[in-house]
């Protein structure tokens, strides 16, 4: 078992009360400075053994390996994976409708969903996600090491500049934030007015860090009339940016 994860079983275990020091570069340094070959070794058990959890609880992607003639038995390298069909959205939104609310490629029984989530539908019909308890603290620690890895720790505070709705994200680095055991200043996005809101805000609570998109950024350091805010970026010490469309708020 390395520290903080035991990789012998699946999915994964982690540890909870696990936190590398804050001085270490890596969330998990003896996973993620293996050796190049050691690494690709690691993925592709991983990978295998997500496949076959697939396999054997999902009948959408039973059939659809099935069909194209790959299963979690020729699954023997990580070339190998080119061999497995794409997953394209519309048969995620036919599964649904046929198997309604989840589809067949929910993988947890549906009495164990936590939490739903899903898309905006702005494209087409939103598509539903249902996420178990398990799933969602795993969720915790890849955030939590990813903003690791972008220079957030312990001592941080983290103002949250996106939006917190069905999508996703949002919360995914609410929770990696609150794993991590930094602050978490989960503000938002979307509301008429709420740049500037965020900036009188953050000039107050001082924030040590930004999460959002770039575009947000950017408008709230020019709503900044005060002197510098978090959204100046000599202001806070690490920022986690995503892509997004442009919009007015």
């Amino acid at each position: 078992m390395t520290a903080g994860v035991d990789t012998s079983v699946w999915p994964p275990r982690y540890d909870p009360a696990y936190r590398p020091d804050p001085t270490a570069d890596c969330w998990f340094p003896e996973l993620e400075c293996l050796s190049p070959e050691t690494r690709e070794a690691l993925i592709l058990d991983k990978l295998r053994r997500q496949v076959a959890w697939a396999w054997e609880r999902s009948p959408f992607y039973r059939r659809k390996w099935d069909a194209a003639g790959v299963s979690p038995a020729t699954l023997r390298s990580l070339e190998d994976l080119a061999k497995f069909p794409v997953v394209q959205k519309v048969e995620l939104r036919l599964s649904q409708a046929a198997a309604p609310p989840y589809g067949e490629y929910l993988c947890i029984e549906p009495g164990e969903v936590a939490r739903i989530h899903g898309t905006s539908g702005t494209t087409g019909r939103p598509t539903v996600f249902g996420i178990g308890s398990e799933d969602w603290a795993r969720i915790g620690e890849a955030h939590a090491r990813i903003l690791w890895a972008a220079g957030l720790r312990p001592d941080d505070r983290v103002l949250i500049c996106s939006f917190f709705s069905l999508y996703l994200g949002s919360w995914g680095a609410l929770r990696g934030v609150e794993r991590l055991g930094a602050t978490a200043f989960p503000f938002g996005a979307g509301v008429p007015g709420q740049t500037l809101m965020a900036v009188e805000w953050a000039q107050a609570l001082k924030p040590t860090a930004f999460y959002g998109t770039t575009s947000r950024r950017r408008r709230g350091a020019r709503g900044s009339t005060r002197g510098p805010s978090a959204f100046a970026p000599s202001s806070s010490r690490a920022s986690r940016a995503r892509a997004s469309p442009r919009r007015s708020d």
